[in-house]
């Protein structure tokens, strides 16, 4: 039993280094990248991360969304896809 409790302390601490490097790496590339676009694309950028946190894990762990998160997903990607339409039309 102390073995297996050794072992898990262990995968928890290279989730924990992999989780903090990807989520530092790719924040510091977000900072990089938010010089070159407008206040409310970076905004729409940030938010794509909820939506697609729920299809990452279930992609990884298999765990369903709830209806509410994928009504909640629809509607924020519809809200982008609706900004880039209209965005696409007034400068046209």
């Amino acid at each position: 039993k102390q073995q297996e409790h050794g072992r898990d302390e262990y995968q928890a601490e290279i989730w924990n280094e992999m989780i903090g490097k990807e989520i530092g790496i790719s924040y510091f590339i977000f900072n990089i990248g938010i010089k070159y676009v407008s206040a409310t694309e970076s905004m729409i950028i940030g938010m794509l991360e909820a939506v697609f946190n729920p299809v990452w894990v279930f992609l990884g762990v298999g765990e369903v969304p709830s209806v509410q998160a994928i009504i909640g997903g629809v509607i924020i990607f519809g809200g982008i896809i609706w900004h880039n339409v209209r965005r696409t039309e007034v400068s046209s």
